[in-house]
């Protein structure tokens, strides 16, 4: 009896969502058309927010735009608009394709362990198919705003109401001969602004140049330390030369060292000792 009750208590709360298209995902294809829409709806009717996902077996032609951690609060609904993005000749082979929209409570998915738990019990999980259907240009006009993401629609009727009100303006300026004193007003702003914008504009110019007047002094003092830098590196030298000029005994001596490794004072007890020896070969 138990089981009975929360196998129907399952049944119900799945029914409460409801995805549309029930099974069939409908694309309206028109003549060089490389980008296509469709749309997938989620109703909510559950007493609680669910979560939702939604996979297709190739993702590479499709585009599903939708915020992942987002949920569908009650008694609420959500649009997802799927682009499919596929040359016309080859656009036959996505008839193949099929979507998996899988539903889960949101209280089981943020008490979660993991990704994989968090899809393991479903609310509800709908297949769809892809269809295509081929429109002409004038029957696609006429169904141009069910065909339209949400964000083109709204912008066309925005620029609609933009259009007609500009309209509107300019027929009560010409009934009226253009005699209306705001538009004077409305002149001399215009010019005030274009004023104030050339006065800062100038200011800007003016502190570029006085900051390229800057630029070039550091250049110059730059160029002053090389040229001191130099000149005491020359004056060192001299002064070392100098120095070196002024003790020759002791210049000879190093040199003699550098050329035979030996100090000079053992070169002169060596040839000394040399001399004798010789002097006393001879008397013998």
């Amino acid at each position: 009896m138990d089981s009975k009750y929360k196998s129907e208590n399952k049944f119900d709360q799945s029914n409460a969502v409801e995805i549309k298209p029930p099974d069939t995902l409908v694309f309206e294809v028109l003549p060089n058309q490389k980008k296509i829409y469709a749309r997938v709806e989620i109703f909510n009717k559950a007493p609680q927010d669910v979560m939702f996902r939604i996979k297709t077996t190739a993702p590479d032609f499709y585009v599903i735009s939708y915020d992942k951690e987002r949920p569908i609060t009650t008694f609420s609904s959500y649009a997802i608009d799927i682009l499919l993005i596929c040359d016309q000749s080859r656009i036959q082979h996505r008839l193949k394709d099929k979507f998996l929209i899988q539903v889960v409570e949101k209280q089981k998915y943020d008490a979660a362990a993991n990704d994989d738990s968090r899809w393991s019990i479903l609310l509800k999980e709908q297949k769809l198919t892809v269809s295509l259907i081929r429109k002409d240009l004038y029957s696609s006009q006429q169904s141009q705003k069910t065909q339209l993401p949400p964000s083109c629609i709204k912008q066309q009727s925005v620029a609609q109401i933009v259009q007609s009100r500009f309209l509107q303006g300019s027929n009560a300026l010409l009934n009226q001969g253009f005699s209306n004193p705001y538009n004077q007003e409305s002149s001399v702003i215009q010019t005030d602004e274009d004023r104030n914008m050339k006065i800062k504009l100038d200011s800007l110019k003016q502190k570029y140049q006085e900051q390229a007047k800057l630029i070039e002094q550091y250049k110059f003092d730059i160029n002053e330390l090389q040229n001191e830098i130099d000149r005491n590196s020359f004056i060192y030298d001299l002064e070392k030369k100098k120095e070196q000029n002024d003790q020759p005994e002791e210049n000879i001596s190093t040199a003699l060292r550098d050329k035979t490794g030996i100090p000079l004072w053992e070169l002169f007890i060596a040839a000394t000792i040399a001399l004798i020896l010789g002097a006393l070969l001879n008397r013998k």
